[in-house]
């Protein structure tokens, strides 16, 4: 990630952070602290899962109540999937960038199951973002191997409507690669 700019006031996070995969949280965990770091004032960050409970107690050290200028307003926001719910199209309306990530986001186990599978979510979220013209990143993602033509058509998409592709490994550097027509970092 690079610095925050002054404009960007609003920036709302998606992952896998319903709390079973400790590395997905830890990449979030990661995520907030270089924002809080970085940003030049305060952003206030959307956060989407499906258990906000967990989420919150996970992050209570670092949630704030938006008063301190030094630390992120952290909003956590029920969603049905780990995407998709009543605040996602308002929230994405209003946010000055999207960061899609981390962690194993690109498989295609279950693709057409929206509460098992990433990749579905991720289309419809990423539709959603392109007709918003909302500038995006995919952040610290993983890519296993995409057996079938749908899951490489919808993963395509999504990567090819990003700014930025960061991977957590070759392995997924090199899946994604063969789709992008942009450089995967």
């Amino acid at each position: 990630m690079t610095k925050a700019k002054a404009n960007i006031k609003r920036v709302v996070i998606f992952g896998s952070f319903s709390g079973r995969n400790k590395g997905d949280l830890a990449i979030l965990r990661s995520q907030l602290i270089q924002l809080k770091r970085w940003a030049i004032e305060e952003i206030t960050v959307y956060v989407f899962t499906k258990d906000t409970r967990q989420l919150r107690e996970y992050l209570s050290d670092i949630i704030t109540d938006g008063t301190d200028r030094n630390k992120l307003n952290i909003k956590i926001l029920r969603s049905f999937t780990a995407y998709i719910g009543p605040m996602t199209l308002p929230v994405l309306a209003r946010c000055d960038k999207v960061i899609i990530g981390g962690g194993g986001l690109f498989f295609d186990t279950k693709l057409l199951n929206p509460f098992f599978n990433h990749v579905l979510n991720l289309f419809f979220i990423t539709a959603l973002i392109r007709l918003l013209h909302k500038p995006t990143l995919l952040f610290a993602v993983g890519c296993s191997h995409l057996n079938s033509k749908l899951s490489r058509v919808l993963t395509q998409f999504i990567i090819n409507n990003a700014q930025i592709i960061t991977v957590r490994d070759q392995s997924s550097k090199s899946e994604l690669s063969c789709l992008a027509n942009k450089s995967v970092l």
